[in-house]
């Protein structure tokens, strides 16, 4: 009976400790990475906003299925290799200048993605991406802290989109030639 009141003990000051570092980790953060491409901004935007084509190219996506498509935008949800599935909206489209994603559902933390596309010269494009991660619960902002690095998440996105970009130059070039 001591053991077992003991481990109860033990289990209830574990949560209490999480939930307490948890309080404390800050409840938002953004990311920021920024890369020069090649390319002009409406061959990007092609690119980017294209989520059907995503799974194709973009490495740890299994799939994207299109729930909605509105004079405002789309409604989509991806489903990762690892982990569960994500729905996001598109938030604000500017083409081909500034695309921002949000979480459609809730549970618990919204993100929401902004992708800024600055034409540099005649042929090249700066591309800034921030992500911006609200994380109500103290519980959650402990795993998100401890699992999730948006940071590198981006920096992924940001090799994909290049590679995918210059696969799509290189077709659209074979095709001119």
């Amino acid at each position: 009976m001591a053991t077992l009141i003991t481990i109860h003990v033990v289990l209830i000051s574990v949560v209490i400790i999480i939930f307490i570092i948890g309080f404390f980790l800050p409840r938002q953060k953004a990311v920021r990475r920024s890369v020069e491409l090649n390319a002009i901004p409406e061959q990007i935007w092609k690119v980017a906003v294209n989520h059907e084509l995503q799974p194709r190219w973009r490495s740890g996506l299994k799939k994207v299925k299109i729930v909605e498509c509105t004079p405002h935008g789309e409604v989509w949800t991806e489903f990762p290799v690892n982990g569960p599935p994500m729905t996001f909206r598109t938030l604000n489209a500017v083409p081909p200048v500034r695309y921002e994603i949000g979480t459609a559902k809730s549970k618990g933390f919204t993100i929401r993605r902004v992708l800024e596309l600055e034409k540099i010269t005649f042929d090249a494009t700066k591309i800034i991406i921030t992500e911006y991660a609200d994380i109500k619960n103290p519980f959650t902002r402990v795993l998100a802290y401890l699992q999730f690095d948006p940071g590198a998440a981006i920096d992924r996105y940001i090799q994909d989109l290049s590679a995918e970009v210059a696969r799509h130059a290189a077709r659209l070039e074979s095709q001119t030639s």
